[in-house]
């Protein structure tokens, strides 16, 4: 949906709108690069956006890589609801950095976070080329970790790094971080490895150094809790919006005009979710089919109105003058990707 708000005052900076847009806009691009490469995964789930985690491994089942995101979540979500004792989820985080200094290529996480996720997969601009996957020595086990903490929203490092004395062309990336770093191809092994390793089937073992891990024992849990909004943050009735439509596609069988839900890729610039249907080219019976994406953006306008007060009412706006604050930012929902 474009945006309704007027674009920024002559008065700002002239490359402070630009900026804002980088800053906004890369870490979803590089976990929208990352997930890509995890969906060819049978065990890879990934979460609803603004959620606690960024996805998880099915320690407990597989799909084939044809299954779409919003179906394995889906199936994730019934298992547990039916018997929360089939499920094991390992919870994990995507994080990015643009910097090319060898002492700045730090990724940072919550205090919340880190007591959950059993590791994170880092990507450095300055080679998108090799991921880091992390492991995370301080997970809580999942009884503790689901407790309240006055501190989830401090910031702390994922990694520990140290002031380069060379120029940074002699590193590229960051040599802190090569005990964790392997070549993007083998993010899929990688990932498998770490199932195995929850499952107790020996240490994870990088699969490009070759070096194993024995101290590392991540913790799973049987709860999807961490793969969506809080139930007390504003993003969590477009969740659940999401998963009634999500059912509701399901369950009507649309035979001439097929339609399914999905997790926008690219999330959340773009939408909450996607349609996706596929519409013939021609007339003709046999002519090919085109698949279209239809973005969707969910918003919640909670002020009580009479049945007879007609949805043109509804506003996408409040406030008069400089006290307007609109639904959609000049930056929201008008980026192409």
């Amino acid at each position: 949906m474009p945006s309704s708000a007027p674009f920024p005052s002559s008065e700002a900076k002239p490359l402070e709108a630009l900026d804002a847009l980088i800053l906004n806009n890369r870490g979803a691009l590089y976990e929208g690069d990352i997930f890509s490469i995890l969906k060819q995964s049978p065990f890879v789930v990934r979460s609803f956006e603004f959620a606690l985690a960024d996805g998880a491994l099915n320690c407990a089942g597989e799909v084939t890589p044809e299954v779409s995101f919003a179906d394995r979540f889906w199936d994730v979500d019934q298992s547990l609801r039916q018997n929360p004792m089939s499920t094991k989820l390992l919870l994990f985080d995507v994080k990015s950095k643009v910097s090319q200094h060898a002492g700045d290529q730090t990724y940072i996480t919550t205090i919340g976070q880190r007591r959950r996720v059993a590791f994170y997969i880092g990507i450095c601009a300055a080679d998108p080329s090799f991921v880091d996957l992390i492991p995370n020595f301080h997970q809580e086990a999942p009884s503790a970790s689901a407790v309240s903490n006055e501190e989830d929203d401090r910031e702390v490092a994922v990694n520990t790094s140290r002031v380069s004395r060379l120029p940074p062309s002699a590193y590229k990336l960051d040599p802190c971080n090569a005990p964790y770093r392997i070549p993007l191809p083998l993010l899929l092994e990688a990932v498998r490895r770490v199932r195995c390793c929850a499952l107790d089937k020996g240490p994870y073992i990088n699969p490009w150094t070759l070096v194993p891990f024995p101290q590392w024992k991540p913790w799973t849990t049987r709860s999807n809790q961490s793969l969506r909004p809080s139930e007390s943050s504003e993003h969590f009735t477009a969740y659940q919006a999401t998963m009634e439509i999500y059912r509701l596609v399901n369950k009507v069988q649309v035979v001439h005009y097929p339609l399914e839900l999905d997790f926008v890729g690219v999330q959340p610039r773009l939408a909450d979710f996607k349609l996706v249907t596929s519409v013939r080219q021609s007339t003709e019976f046999k002519a090919p089919h085109r698949r279209r994406q239809i973005f969707v953006q969910h918003k919640l306008d909670g002020r009580d109105r009479a049945r007879s007060t007609p949805l043109a009412n509804v506003a996408i706006a409040r406030g008069q003058g400089k006290k307007r604050r609109w639904y959609f930012s000049d930056m929201d929902r008008s980026v192409d990707f």
